[in-house]
């Protein structure tokens, strides 16, 4: 029987001076495309690694104009499918990847960012368990913000509760659409953090004793 589920990942194509501008601020360009690369690395291997425990089907939204320089962080014997991101907001991009997955016929969807390297095959895996007896499951991040967004076809009519005007990008984000889905049945993931900062990536560095 086919698969109806579907992991997908955002994600910025890398590129020197267009990832992790924050942390490039700090201590420049070169070494923030590295934290980046490493990233996206370590979530691509998560993804993939996810599939031989739960056979679910990767998708990739991407945004940049290069999609040839990913060819060394991804394995595309994995079936891996590309589509470039739409919209101008990330609640815009990530409602239309929703609508194009859901339209697909996809049964339960699950989205991760590339910022998070500590969500882990079994992170994951409750993610898309929890899917198949509640509509929305949403990994919170310590900034406010999310590490996971997952939700079920029975959600298909209600997408905007989880995308149309919320402050995606700030540190509102999780405990609004909470109060946005209170009528809803949603489940809440243990927070985890992102690397956002250099201060994050050195937290995550303290954490996995990598030197």
């Amino acid at each position: 029987m086919e698969n109806l589920e579907v992991l997908s990942l955002f994600f910025k194509i890398p590129e020197l001076g267009k990832v992790k501008t924050r942390i490039a601020k700090k201590i420049g360009k070169e070494e923030a495309l590295n934290i980046y690369q490493y990233l996206l690395k370590t979530t691509v291997k998560t993804a993939e690694e996810f599939t031989f425990f739960r056979p679910v089907k990767l998708f990739g939204f991407y945004e940049g104009d290069h999609l040839n320089q990913i060819k060394k962080f991804f394995n595309f014997k994995m079936g891996w499918r590309f589509i470039p991101q739409e919209g101008k907001t990330l609640g815009e991009r990530l409602k239309r990847a929703g609508e194009v997955l859901l339209n697909l016929e996809f049964k339960r969807v699950v989205f991760i960012g590339s910022d998070c390297p500590l969500v882990s095959v079994e992170y994951l895996h409750e993610a898309f368990q929890r899917l198949e007896k509640y509509s929305v499951v949403i990994g919170p991040s310590q900034d406010g913000g999310y590490v996971l967004l997952g939700f079920n076809e029975s959600f298909k009519e209600r997408l905007f509760l989880l995308f149309d005007n919320l402050p995606f990008e700030t540190s509102k984000l999780f405990d609004k659409a909470v109060k946005r889905l209170s009528f809803n049945k949603f489940y809440i993931l243990p927070q985890l953090f992102d690397i956002d900062t250099l201060e994050d990536w050195q937290k995550y560095l303290n954490i996995t004793n990598m030197t």
